[in-house]
């Protein structure tokens, strides 16, 4: 251990403020030492100096991204400033690098227990807001469905669904049929939908052409997907966005008028801040979305082909199916799934979700709510 290690760390217990500056020092350096991020974090939080703490553990966690302390660390700094679910998000990523870490020292050890801890005191308080949010819209335990109440408490972590082949990784409904795929004729709008497919094919052609219009999905981190993971292959997959996390890009709408009255005319869940949602993708040759699950079992989602390859379609729960240009596909995406475009020539959808039809209007409001809710903690 370099010397200037061993005397930062000396000087922890007796002078926290004299460890941190000799700390700092060594961090200006060339190449250095990421343990003095570590000796720096320290103190500062001896000091209760909780804004240079965040600069700390910002730092380390730059250096390694899967730092427990540096985790640990600017959890402490988000709650103190009272953002519970960003500190709930750093204090679970700690605890799930420990599991894959090895002998941990005991100081470690005793942090991950009051980690555990405070994770257990944001859901208490987590649970209070969102049932306070409900009760000031009317809705209460005795009013509500049963479905509802347990999807509330799901979220709420006082309830724990069962498992089955739909998996959301936000919010999951009981009760909902476990279909992979709706046949067409369940919706009454499919058809002319499907008829209007040659003009919102050309929306999109003359759309597609104007400067910035196509957003690059390849490079974004599975999380941050509206609906959809990473990308693999070269090039990568693109969108054109008509509805984003419950957001409308007017401009893009304004470009396809016909696309965008289509979408209007049939039932779509109104979830804050995380449906409607509506895109043109765009799967360039060898271009493939790996499995996963969606946010949702509460929507369904379409897919209307555009323009296919030779080689395009999708599988959920290992049940394939091929694009057909113009012919719709709804599948549940809280089943596991996977999309490819495996051809030489691009491939083309129009995607948007759609009202579960087996989630009656009461309900559909109720969750509408809940979002609210979700939303409106920090």
């Amino acid at each position: 251990m370099p010397a200037e290690l061993q005397g930062a760390m000396a000087a922890l217990g007796n002078d926290p403020a004299a460890a941190r500056e000799m700390a700092r020092k060594a961090l200006a350096g060339a190449a250095p030492d990421p343990r003095f991020w570590v000796v720096a974090g320290h103190a500062s939080r001896l000091l209760e100096d909780w804004a240079d703490l965040e600069v700390v553990a910002d730092g380390l966690l730059t250096a390694a991204p899967n730092a427990i302390l540096g985790l640990i660390w600017k959890a402490d700094c988000l709650s103190k400033r009272g953002e519970l679910q960003k500190a709930s998000v750093h204090y679970t990523a700690a605890l799930r690098a420990a599991e894959e870490a090895d002998a941990l020292p005991e100081p470690t050890q005793r942090d991950l227990q009051r980690v555990k801890k405070e994770i257990e005191e944001i859901r208490r308080t987590y649970s209070w807001h969102l049932d306070g949010h409900l009760r000031s819209k009317g809705i209460t335990p005795e009013n509500c469905s049963r479905s509802f109440a347990e999807a509330f408490a799901a979220l709420a972590g006082t309830h724990e669904p069962p498992i089955g082949l739909q998996r959301p990784s936000m919010l999951h409904y009981p009760g909902l049929p476990e279909r992979c795929y709706y046949e067409r004729d369940n919706f009454d709008w499919t058809a002319g939908l499907e008829a209007a497919s040659e003009d919102i094919r050309t929306e999109f052609e003359a759309a597609r052409v104007q400067p910035g219009a196509l957003q690059s999905l390849g490079e974004r981190r599975t999380e941050d997907l509206a609906d959809g993971g990473g990308a693999q292959g070269m090039p990568d997959l693109s969108a054109y966005l008509l509805w984003n996390n419950g957001a409308p890009d007017k401009d893009h709408l304004a470009q396809c008028p016909k696309t965008a009255a289509l979408l209007e005319s049939f039932p779509r869940p109104q979830f804050p801040n995380t449906s409607p949602i509506a895109a043109f993708w765009r799967f360039a040759p060898e271009t493939r979305i790996m499995p996963r699950n969606g946010l949702l079992n509460s929507r369904l989602i379409g897919h209307l082909p555009l323009i296919v390859s030779a080689a395009c379609g999708l599988a959920v729960n290992g049940e394939r199916r091929a694009w057909e240009a113009g012919k719709l596909i709804v599948f549940d995406d809280s089943i596991e799934h996977e999309i490819w475009n495996e051809g030489e020539t691009e491939a083309v959808v129009l995607l948007f979700d759609i009202a579960r039809p087996e989630i009656d209007d009461a309900d559909q409001k109720a969750l509408a709510a809940l979002f609210e809710a979700v939303d409106s903690f920090r």
